[in-house]
């Protein structure tokens, strides 16, 4: 016959609402007694109902993860650390994915709507594929929704700021480094180039003397772009880099400096951050955030948000990448 928490409570010699405080974590139970409630619900060889638990608490402790696709590397990572980080805080994972051989969106939509009707309680999705109508729509409908791409304008909120502060205190360090004196940054001007900016400027400018300067331009396109870096190259002060928000800036203007006959990078380097993955032009020095990095993140935010008193992970530093080799962590 199966045992039940009374029995338990008896065994460990405290109350029943003592006995359910320690085996669930919520509310006070000293080490001691937690201990020793745990003690004796293995040697009864007691698990709490979690169809009971989920009742009582709305929550059913079990995490949906979202990936396009099971045999890739990045969406093999997110799934490893994501699987590791719910196994050491006693939640489950449901893992899905789509046909490759289907429509890749179409089928994304309606796998991701099968993970949300299971209860879960919340789902993290990578899925580049997904237009930005069908993630607006997506938010709406489960609003314990986050996507792991980082896509500008559907990421604005804490783990992906930290992780964009983060890789602009690294440019600034790269740049330091290297003994570049006067950098020109190019940036959109937007709210996530504005962290990014932030973070260099925190890193760059106690580094800064008489004799150095970080020049920050705001582009709205590429005829402004051409117009700038005309003005750079002209300018009294040698520039030596360019730190680009984003990798279509930086894709651009190494196009304009090749243009003016400026040679990459001896003539002037060219560093830019890609948080979305999409540089393909190997002679530019790129800074990404790994894939583990941003699911670190996003579950050390989901499970503060949702589960009380919860064992996070360790606050690892975010791991950033500098043209496929790691130059350190922030």
């Amino acid at each position: 016959m199966a045992s039940n928490l009374k029995e338990v409570a008896v065994l460990a010699g405290v109350g029943l609402g003592t006995a359910s405080r320690a085996l669930s974590g919520k509310g006070s139970a000293s080490d001691a007694v937690t201990r020793r409630v745990r003690e004796a619900a293995a040697t009864l060889n007691y698990h709490p109902s979690t169809i009971a638990q989920a009742l009582v608490t709305r929550k059913t402790r079990v995490i949906g993860v979202y990936v396009s696709s099971l045999l890739n590397q990045r969406d093999a990572a997110i799934l490893q650390e994501a699987s590791r980080i719910t196994r050491e805080n006693g939640l489950l994972l449901a893992i899905a994915s789509s046909d490759p051989t289907q429509a890749q969106a179409e089928q994304a939509l309606q796998t991701i709507h099968s993970l949300i009707e299971r209860n879960c309680d919340a789902v993290l999705v990578h899925c580049p594929e997904l237009n930005d109508e069908s993630r607006s729509s997506l938010q709406k409908s489960f609003k314990d929704i986050t996507f792991l791409d980082m896509r500008p304008e559907l990421s604005s909120n804490e783990f992906t700021t930290t992780i964009h502060l983060s890789a602009g205190i690294t440019a600034g360090r790269v740049l330091k480094e290297k003994r570049h004196r006067n950098v020109a940054i190019l940036t959109r001007g937007n709210t996530t180039d504005g962290v990014v900016v932030g973070g260099f400027l925190e890193e760059f400018s106690p580094y800064r003397s008489k004799l150095c300067r970080a020049l920050t331009v705001k582009v709205r396109n590429n005829v402004e772009l051409s117009a700038e870096i005309s003005k750079i190259l002209a300018a009294t002060e040698t520039y030596t880099a360019l730190f680009c928000t984003d990798p279509q800036l930086a894709t651009y203007a190494a196009q304009c400096l090749q243009m003016s006959d400026v040679e990459i990078p001896s003539g002037i380097s060219v560093l830019t951050y890609d948080a979305y993955f999409i540089l393909e032009q190997r002679f530019l020095d790129s800074i990404q955030p790994s894939m583990i990095g941003i699911t670190r993140q996003a579950m050390r935010a989901l499970l503060t948000s949702h589960y009380s008193a919860p064992t996070l992970p360790d606050p690892e530093a975010l791991t950033i990448h500098l043209s496929g080799t790691t130059v350190g962590q922030c």
